[in-house]
């Protein structure tokens, strides 16, 4: 019987990777990165063919680690993909955002991000067919909302070192693919209800005060993990991948939004809506 192809999916708890793990887990030998020993448990037993390391993306000896247990599970075999999934979101006005907010941001969605390309490229460069990464962007990657400045920095930054890593890759034989997906029902957001409290007596406090109620609405609409399948699924197995999947309930009008709309009219939208006091404005 053929040995498994290996792939490894950093952030597998909930939300995208998990389901990346229940779509895959039959056609690969996924390694998941989780970040407590609880959830490690819970997801050898669901998924006892799969394998979970503990894994922090903002300690380097973490991901140092989890990339040496992975190099033993391959045993000289090559890794046939890295999806780099894992992230998070701190949001809040950016004159009110501490070095330590834009750190935690920064360290989870750039620069563990890149540790990560580091330590699995020459793993990914051992097979004769080259394996590909997989990186997992935002539509916040293109179109910048407000009290989402730190958030979108970062996924900018994905975009950035996602095309440079691909035309570097070139010369390497590696395919390196985005995918951007627009709202997703995870709970990335929800993680950041209360926020009004931090920003109280600020000049943000009537806008922030309406988070929690901006964020329910915009999980109630967001589009189901399950509408990424098929791009993941041609990201990893296609001949020729696309190098971006934008998944979004309306990805005509986010491309017009991000790239042909003048600054000054997106920003007249935004500001609509926010003294409108519509809680339906999407976050990303």
């Amino acid at each position: 019987m053929k040995e498994k192809s290996v792939i490894f999916i950093s952030g597998v708890s909930s939300g995208i990777g998990y389901q990346l793990v229940r779509w895959f887990c039959e056609d690969y030998l996924v390694v998941g990165t989780v970040r407590n020993i609880s959830v490690k448990t819970r997801l050898e037993q669901e998924f006892p063919d799969s394998i979970f390391l503990i894994m922090d993306l903002t300690e380097e000896a973490s991901i140092k680690s989890a990339f040496q247990r992975l190099s033993d599970i391959l045993n000289s075999r090559p890794l046939y993909a890295l999806i780099n999934n894992a992230g998070i979101a701190v949001p809040g006005p950016i004159a009110y955002l501490d070095s330590f907010d834009w750190e935690r941001q920064f360290k989870t969605n750039v620069i563990g991000l890149a540790s990560c390309i580091r330590y699995a490229y020459p793993l990914l460069l051992k097979g004769v067919i080259k394996g590909r990464i997989i990186n997992v962007g935002s539509v916040s990657g293109l179109f910048a909302s407000p009290f989402l400045g730190a958030y979108a920095a970062s996924k900018f930054a994905v975009e950035g070192l996602t095309d440079s890593l691909r035309r570097e890759s070139l010369f390497t034989g590696i395919k390196v693919v985005l995918i951007e997906p627009g709202p997703v029902k995870t709970d990335i957001w929800s993680k950041s209800m209360g926020l009004a409290q931090k920003f109280k007596g600020t000049e943000f406090e009537e806008i922030t005060d309406r988070a929690d109620e901006i964020i329910r609405n915009v999980e109630s609409t967001a589009m189901p993990p399950q509408k990424l399948h098929h791009c993941f699924t041609e990201a990893l197995k296609a001949r020729r991948p696309k190098h971006r999947y934008l998944v979004h309930k309306h990805p005509f009008l986010m491309r017009i939004l991000a790239y042909f709309v003048p600054s000054r009219w997106t920003d007249w939208m935004v500001a609509r809506q926010f003294k409108a006091k519509k809680n339906n404005f999407r976050p990303i």
